[in-house]
């Protein structure tokens, strides 16, 4: 995918996560000619495309889990100090609340999906150099 249709897939999310994660995209892009150079590999228009896609779902993803770990580490700590929830404006967050479990749902239909079209394997590894041989020579 290249980033105008990478942006047209994100285009519902909030601008704020919507912007971070194309500008990480983005410079993903800027230094693909070292990440093929690295990889010992030729330029090649399609894994540029499957990388920068790789690229985005790398970092939804991150902000996502990193979200879901920020609020089950906050309701621990809440736990410990006997109280429930905490109210922020009009929302409660605490363990059951909708907003809780809402994004503990998101995390994980999103950790099964990447699991399913085998792109799991491309979400930790933090050498896109490594990512292309993969996609390119299809070893893990």
């Amino acid at each position: 995918m290249n980033i105008k249709e990478i942006r047209n897939l994100y285009d519902s999310l909030p601008a704020t996560l919507k912007d971070s994660i194309i500008n990480y995209v983005i410079s993903v892009k800027n230094v693909i000619p070292d990440i093929f150079k690295d990889a010992g590999i030729k330029h090649d228009e399609l894994l540029e495309e499957k990388i920068l896609f790789i690229a985005s779902l790398k970092k939804f993803y991150s902000i996502i889990k990193s979200t879901y770990w920020l609020m089950n580490n906050s309701n621990e700590l809440l736990r410990r100090k006997q109280q429930d929830q905490i109210k922020i404006g009009n929302t409660i967050f605490s363990y059951t609340s909708s907003f809780f479990s809402d994004m503990e749902k998101l995390k994980d239909e999103i950790e099964d999906i990447l699991k399913e079209e085998k792109i799991v394997q491309f979400i930790d590894e933090n050498n896109y150099s490594n990512i292309i041989k993969r996609l390119k020579y299809g070893f893990s």
